[in-house]
């Protein structure tokens, strides 16, 4: 029973990661933004001025939505709710793929912030907060599998339906469905094999499950594809976070030799993550175990880091 609530808080920690990461870019072009961030609020009530006046057009709603958005994932979080709220009434007026898409993405933002900081995510809220976990999620499955009936090979959709449903088997505690979590996360990676973003949802939502469960070489798969992706993009520190998970992975795969190399590779960078890597290294040199508390303790306070260099 121990085992299956750490497995599940931390599971919420990395699924809330999944979603902060998976909305960097929007699902579809969007207009160019300002280059000046104070200009910003002024597109914003530009776009609520047009609303305003002609509140049934698609084009203008679908801009909001998204304004409202992305203001949120720059750190204006109560905007959030008002994307919400505009991407419902353009669902009503036009359910296509891309207001599913976006829809679902936005209530499990709004569950990303429900989630306080940091460790402290691992930490169960009241039963109201519960509640409300478990609603936004089932939201967000619906908007997902709407849109995957509208295009079943949309591998981010797929995506969405493995994540949703694993975040809801956990939040039921019915983890007899975890495995069609997996399949639906495996169907995304097998319909985009060259994509980011399914590969991104599958390795950081099934990081967290015990070795036993067999995810553990999908991960590390998952996660090197992403150090990949960082270092084309210049990001030695996500990379360097991804290398201490990948490490730490193998740690409780107990393939020491493996974890080694990763952790090796996270300490040449110039990466936040570097000293906890050649701490882990001083503990594989001592011919200790790295403590498994360790291993959580980085991934709840690395989460924040990693979310935040990846914009």
């Amino acid at each position: 029973m121990i085992k299956h609530r750490l497995f599940a808080s931390t599971a919420v920690l990395f699924a809330a990661g999944v979603v902060c990461l998976s909305a960097v870019r929007p699902s579809v072009p969007q207009d160019p933004q300002p280059a000046a961030s104070q200009r910003r609020p002024n597109r914003i009530a530009q776009l609520e001025a047009r609303v305003a006046e002609h509140p049934n057009d698609l084009a203008a709603l679908r801009r909001l939505g998204r304004a409202y958005f992305f203001a949120a994932r720059r750190g204006e979080k109560k905007l959030v709710d008002k994307s919400v709220t505009t991407l419902e009434k353009l669902r009503q007026l036009d359910p296509d793929r891309d207001v599913h898409r976006d829809l679902g993405t936005a209530y499990l933002t709004q569950l990303a912030y429900l989630l306080p900081k940091g460790a402290a995510a691992l930490e169960r809220g009241d039963k109201q907060t519960e509640q409300r976990k478990l609603q936004l999620v089932k939201r967000a499955r619906t908007e997902f599998d709407a849109g995957a009936k509208l295009h079943p090979q949309d591998a981010r959709m797929q995506s969405g339906i493995g994540l949703t449903m694993f975040l809801q088997a956990i939040f039921e505690q019915d983890y007899r469905t975890i495995p069609k979590a997996m399949q639906a996360l495996n169907r995304a990676v097998e319909m985009a094999p060259d994509q980011t973003h399914p590969r991104l949802a599958r390795g950081l939502t099934l990081m967290p499950m015990p070795p036993s469960m067999g995810a553990s070489e999908v991960v590390v798969g998952d996660l090197e594809r992403l150090v990949r992706y960082a270092d084309g993009q210049k990001n030695g520190q996500v990379a360097g976070v991804l290398q201490v998970f990948i490490g730490d992975v193998l740690t409780l795969a107990d393939k020491p030799d493996q974890a080694r190399a990763a952790y090796e590779g996270a300490a040449k960078r110039k990466s936040s993550a570097a000293a906890t890597a050649r701490a882990r290294l001083r503990v594989l040199d001592a011919d200790e175990r790295i403590p498994r508390q360790d291993i959580l303790d980085f991934r709840g306070q690395s989460l924040d880091c990693a979310v935040c260099h990846s914009r």
